[in-house]
């Protein structure tokens, strides 16, 4: 793809890191990072086709010590201020890709809805055969579509051992898979 990428990231330290990582990359002409709250931003004049966003979605969990993990981690807006921002930077055929615990889904879907997504595709992400999943990953689309829903198994019964459909998806990334 060609497409120029910018990211947004609240933590200076990660900032700088995913910097460093850009100037490193094969493809650093078309990708930069800013450091900011994405929230104190206008809506820019040209609004993007994709955004990916992992925001911070803990909630009641234990709060790490750690400010730039904590940051990271747990949430101060609710989520559903996300699914609308995210709303307001894409156009008119824009999508968005979100990543957030299974468990609030279903809570989630709603939020998703009144922001005035569709949801295209919900995959479940189970991190070992034989459990429950664990993530939700939504890409949601500006266009009314049907939900196609599907599981994506990470390690196959045992630490280390990874499961099909994730090497199928990393291996490109990850060669040692």
């Amino acid at each position: 793809c060609k497409a120029d990428i910018i990211a947004y990231e609240l933590d200076e330290s990660a900032a700088n890191q995913a910097a460093e990582n850009i100037e490193n990359s094969p493809w650093k002409d078309r990708l930069s990072v800013e450091c900011g709250d994405i929230f104190q931003l206008p809506i820019p004049n040209e609004k993007a086709d994709l955004v990916v966003c992992n925001p911070p979605f803990h909630a009641n969990h234990v709060v790490p010590d750690d400010q730039s993990r904590k940051l990271a981690r747990h949430h101060q807006l609710p989520l559903k201020e996300w699914f609308e921002k995210a709303f307001s930077w894409t156009n008119n055929e824009g999508k968005a890709a979100f990543i957030f615990p299974f468990n609030r889904f279903e809570e989630l879907e709603k939020e998703i809805i009144q922001a005035g997504w569709s949801i295209e595709l919900h995959t479940e992400v189970v991190s070992m055969t034989g459990k429950e999943p664990i993530r939700s990953l939504v890409l949601l689309s500006k266009m009314p579509v049907s939900t196609k829903t599907e599981r994506l198994h990470i390690e196959n019964g045992q630490r280390g051992v990874y499961h099909s459909d994730f090497i199928s998806i990393a291996q490109p990334y990850y060669p040692a898979l």
